[in-house]
């Protein structure tokens, strides 16, 4: 459930992207809330808790994976969190809010603020007819996403949980670890003694 509501919640920026014209919008938000819980078959309530929790222990993960970088302690027997990669999308919004360069406050806070203001008819119909292009492109998007859900496998998920780790390397270390993944593969498929 965990990997689908990422993907879900990912589709929808008025949901974690603080710089969106849509972040501050209830009814916006409120409405992909409701599609996120569609999409992933949870009730809403259900979904929002999920959600803040995931997103939250992302936060402390980034945030312990900057300490052991600055202290040097740790690094090598370090294991990142399972989904540390596939909620990477949320980096630039909570080194942001980390560095306090904005002054921006949680998801579950913006819900305190009114509904937007009410625009007059005219105006409405044109923002109207912008939303509901807005939800056929979220659509595409959304169908799109359900199919590379689907062909995601077991393997193709570890080998994506890796690469933060890969990339904390220098380009020598790189090329080792790959020498050696791809050594221990052909190992494996042809056997040892044709590997010279």
């Amino acid at each position: 459930m965990e990997y689908k509501l990422i993907m879900a919640v990912s589709g929808f920026p008025s949901l974690y992207d603080t710089n969106s014209l849509t972040y501050r919008d209830l009814n916006m938000r409120s409405d992909a809330w409701r599609q996120v819980a569609e999409i992933v078959g949870v009730p809403e309530s259900e979904c929002r808790r999920k959600w803040k929790t995931l997103r939250d222990q992302h936060r402390r993960e980034r945030q312990r994976e900057k300490e052991r970088r600055e202290s040097g302690i740790g690094l090598f027997n370090y294991r990142p969190w399972r989904y540390s990669s596939i909620l990477s999308f949320l980096n630039p919004f909570i080194d942001a809010r980390a560095a306090g360069t904005n002054d921006q406050t949680d998801d579950d806070d913006v819900e305190e603020f009114s509904e937007s203001p009410r625009l007059p008819q005219a105006k409405r119909k044109s923002s109207d007819s912008l939303l509901e292009e807005y939800l056929r492109r979220m659509e595409t998007r959304d169908a799109q996403r359900n199919l590379d859900l689907d062909q995601r496998d077991d393997v193709t998920l570890f080998l994506l949980s890796l690469a933060p780790a890969m990339r904390r390397l220098s380009a020598e270390k790189q090329s080792w670890i790959r020498t050696k993944i791809q050594q221990l593969l052909h190992e494996a498929e042809f056997g040892a003694a044709n590997f010279q």
